[in-house]
């Protein structure tokens, strides 16, 4: 008798386990927002939230939500280690109280969550309506993991927070920042990323003759566009003022093959801004002219400039931790507690 009833509470204890640890976890009670044994020796970030306002947040609260937006969950633990790190000095960079400049867009805040001028972020509530209950769980647990164990860390250069730039997919290699925004960051150069060719992010995207006119704002014709500009990566070419108003001609490709600026009916654009204008994935493109469609071909996904995401996924499933991934990437730079730098 005695035995059953040891049994039995056994085993209620065991249910107790499978059907209220989960639930305590969905909440938040042990992963999102749960109480830290020490104070926090970074300030809280002033947070501009789409749709919200001004919210006030635990920064490393915070980066949680960041890591959530920005990379796909099921990448490797490390590559969500490294892009914690990235967040994180990208953020601490960004916050007034250490001298930072703040969200341009929105006075009073240090960053917002428009990842056109911040980061991606997504809240504890919107992430667990987006996956199913046991998913959720093991998301909001490797997520928590990759930000608990790189906690307070950050990159620095000259012993001061790097700008943790970083894009979605290199396509192969990365860019040297000036080629994208015109000025010279040591940390900021070209590396390898050793991506297998199915994940270099091949892309298509196809626009009428009309519709391209109109987005450029010249007249086009497949005679203009039919050369091309196929520049060779590093080629640079000049062209007379008669030659640049033919239409639209590539003048620089990078080493990287990407565009760095065209001629534009006389008019010289950068390549970033074509990009923009045409909603490409990135400036490693070509185009082919079939009748009156253009096609655009594009390798990569953003900028390229920094941390390539899914090249911070290959390098750790190659059993690469998230200190090599980071240093790999952001050339020359030192990880520290960021408690320790002064301002």
């Amino acid at each position: 008798m005695c035995m059953r009833f040891n049994l039995f509470r056994i085993l209620l204890a065991v249910l107790i386990c499978v059907l209220v640890g989960p639930i305590l976890l969905t909440l938040g009670w042990s992963i999102w927002g749960r109480p830290h044994e020490a104070p926090q020796a970074i300030q809280p970030i002033l947070v501009y939230v789409e749709g919200v306002g001004l919210t006030e947040m635990d920064l490393e609260e915070y980066i949680k939500g960041v890591v959530a937006a920005e990379m796909p969950a099921y990448f490797e633990l490390e590559a969500l280690k490294a892009q914690a790190v990235a967040a994180r000095t990208y953020a601490v960079r960004k916050i007034r109280a250490y001298g930072g400049p703040g969200c341009t867009e929105h006075p009073g805040a240090d960053i917002c969550t428009d990842f056109r001028h911040g980061q991606a972020w997504i809240s504890f509530a919107d992430l667990k309506s987006k996956y199913g209950f046991f998913s959720n769980l093991r998301i909001l647990a490797k997520i928590d993991r990759a930000v608990e164990e790189t906690k307070g860390i950050v990159a620095t250069y000259n012993g001061k927070p790097i700008d943790a730039i970083y894009h979605a997919n290199s396509g192969g290699i990365t860019e040297d920042s000036e080629k994208v925004w015109g000025n010279y960051i040591p940390y900021l150069r070209s590396v390898k990323t050793d991506l297998p060719g199915s994940q270099r992010g091949l892309d298509q995207k196809s626009i009428g003759l009309s519709e391209l006119s109109g987005l450029l704002g010249v007249q086009l014709n497949p005679t203009s566009l039919a050369h091309a500009g196929q520049l060779v990566p590093g080629e640079v070419i000049s062209v007379s003022t008669s030659q640049q108003n033919m239409g639209l001609t590539v003048l620089e490709r990078s080493r990287t093959g990407r565009v760095v600026s065209l001629a534009l009916d006389g008019q010289i654009i950068r390549g970033i801004d074509f990009r923009s204008l045409l909603g490409l994935k990135s400036t490693n493109f070509t185009w082919r002219v079939e009748g009156n469609q253009v096609t655009f071909s594009t390798i990569g996904n953003g900028h390229g400039v920094g941390m390539c995401q899914y090249g911070a996924n290959a390098l750790a499933q190659q059993g690469k931790g998230y200190q090599e991934i980071l240093t790999h990437f952001y050339t020359g730079i030192n990880l520290e507690l960021f408690a320790d730098l002064r301002f």
